[in-house]
């Protein structure tokens, strides 16, 4: 909003200054055609006294009879007189009252043919006189219709730059808008991910806490397996032991019946004792074997459990 408002103010001040400088140039032409008219009307004033005068001396008796000069003066004269071909209109008035001076001086020196010469020339001189009327006002009409044409480019130059004003003000109105309406929208957009970003982050968290509860159970359920592996080996180290102990004593119980046998059979006969021993030897290797049977079965039941606890493991997890 404070964007619109300086803007809208800028625009203000350059159209306050255009409309001034547009009555600058307006006043300036007024001017111009206020001192063309004011010329124009001295210049008719000029032009029907300098009339008056020249039909005065054209009237006056004392010119009619005037005595012919010689051809050089006629000449002379002649040359004097398209010496004063008025150049200036504003002097036109002093030129006539110096030639009617001048006249008045040679009026018993020229004769009828200067008096002729005189109204041809007077004649030329009010064609001459109108023909530069009829110019001037050409001139006038001309300058007023360029002053009018450029009165209309710079209205038209005054309407331009105030539809221009309009429309950037409509343009600048418009930015706005879509400046504000980008700003919603961008909100919008960043509340969304907000939002998008809190229920990812819930998710995750959901996610983790129940991945680390997993991880906890699973853990809890090795150790707990741990356990009982470590409690099965140790029940089995002790039923191993156990189980030694009893065949170590049934082998020396056996070691001590054969030999109290071995020692009975010896005081009886000899061959009796032989076979006692390889009797006893033969309990022996029977004895090993089932001891080596025993570990074998052992053994095997062992690693049956390693596998059935590995087989757990995997299972889990």
């Amino acid at each position: 909003m404070n964007l619109s408002r300086n803007i809208l103010s800028k625009l203000k001040k350059k159209k306050k200054k255009d409309n001034e400088l547009l009555n600058e140039d307006l006043n300036k032409i007024e001017e111009k055609w206020i001192r063309e008219d004011n010329e124009i009307t001295e210049e008719m004033a000029t032009s029907a006294k300098r009339e008056e005068v020249l039909e005065f001396i054209q009237n006056q008796d004392e010119f009619k009879n005037i005595k012919k000069l010689s051809s050089d003066e006629s000449e002379t004269c002649e040359k004097k007189k398209k010496t004063r071909i008025i150049k200036n209109d504003k002097d036109l008035l002093k030129e006539l009252e110096k030639q009617i001076d001048e006249k008045k001086l040679e009026k018993e020196k020229l004769n009828k043919e200067n008096q002729k010469r005189e109204e041809i020339e007077t004649l030329y001189m009010t064609e001459i006189e109108q023909k530069q009327k009829e110019e001037e006002k050409n001139i006038i009409l001309k300058n007023k219709e360029s002053a009018l044409i450029i009165k209309n480019q710079i209205q038209e130059n005054f309407l331009r730059k105030q539809e221009e004003e309009r429309m950037k003000i409509i343009e600048g109105k418009l930015m706005q808008k879509q400046f504000e309406k980008n700003k919603v929208e961008e909100l919008e957009k960043k509340k969304e991910k907000v939002k998008e970003q809190r229920a990812l982050c819930s998710y995750m968290l959901e996610s983790n806490n129940k991945h680390i509860e997993a991880l906890n159970e699973q853990k809890k359920e090795e150790k707990r397996k741990d356990a009982e592996f470590v409690k099965y080996q140790e029940e089995k180290a002790t039923r191993e032991k156990e189980y030694e102990e009893k065949v170590k004593r049934e082998k020396e119980e056996k070691e001590r019946e054969v030999h109290e046998i071995r020692m009975k059979q010896k005081k009886n006969i000899e061959l009796q004792a032989h076979f006692d021993e390889i009797q006893a030897l033969k309990w022996q290797k029977e004895a090993k074997r089932k001891e080596e049977k025993t570990r074998l079965l052992e053994e095997e039941k062992k690693k049956e459990k390693i596998e059935e606890l590995k087989k757990a493991r995997i299972v889990a997890m």
